[in-house]
């Protein structure tokens, strides 16, 4: 385990970029129908590119340009019962989240969050 609590830095502006993170909670309407209910939440964290570990894997070869990795203690969900999940917006691009893991290696309370670029619906 690293023996440097890097929090301080966390929270720096020239270290860290801003983003929302999309809540999206489904309810169901007065006439059965199922909506969807965003809360948006302003954070912040360190975004990066995804490393070779969260590649996708494809027939036509491997794809890591539509992933991103953000570092935060803003708390993130990927996967809750009776949930969509959360939704990051960085840079004017949507992204859902698909993995959180705790990342307490560099300060309590961090967690690593990988992303997938949402595709455009027609």
């Amino acid at each position: 385990m690293a023996l440097i609590d890097v929090s301080e830095l966390m929270f720096d502006p020239d270290f860290v970029d801003s983003f929302t993170i999309v809540r999206r909670v489904p309810t169901i309407n007065n006439y059965g129908e199922n909506t969807v209910a965003d809360t948006s939440v302003a954070a912040y964290g360190s975004v990066q590119a995804a490393d070779g570990d969260t590649a996708k894997r494809l027939p036509d070869g491997v794809q890591l340009a539509n992933f991103i990795t953000v570092f935060t203690n803003a708390v993130i969900i990927a996967d809750a019962s009776g949930r969509y999940v959360d939704q990051v917006i960085w840079n004017s691009k949507t992204y859902n989240v698909f993995q959180v893991v705790p990342w307490n290696n560099f300060g309590a309370g961090w967690y690593m969050v990988d992303c997938e670029l949402q595709r455009a619906t027609l």
